[in-house]
């Protein structure tokens, strides 16, 4: 495999585990404001795999395989969204509750 290749796979991946990573962070510490950077980052990894994977030739050797690893790097993006919306949907109420009491 072509190491410019092998490179950005490695770079997505660890975007994706880093996103995954500070979703488990916001749910344990109910932090709507990290919940909201992980859905925002997790949408930016999802639009690359999509760009590396349109630009991928079919002609090139293992490209099956980076196919499927890139989406597997982009799910797990998504599984953690869905995580990060659950603690926005459970930190919500928290978040207008400080905002009225502010005012």
């Amino acid at each position: 495999m072509e190491p410019a290749v092998l490179q950005k796979i490695l770079k997505l991946s660890e975007e994706s585990l880093k996103v995954f990573e500070d979703s488990i962070a916001a749910l344990n510490k109910r932090d709507y404001v990290l919940a909201d950077t992980v859905a925002s980052e997790a949408h930016k990894i999802a639009e690359k795999e999509k760009e590396f994977t349109d630009n991928l030739e079919e002609s090139k050797k293992y490209f099956s395989v980076i196919k499927f690893v890139l989406e597997d790097i982009r799910r797990t993006a998504e599984y953690s969204s869905d995580i990060a919306e659950a603690v926005i949907n459970e930190t919500v109420q928290d978040v207008i509750s400080e905002k009225t009491t502010q005012e």
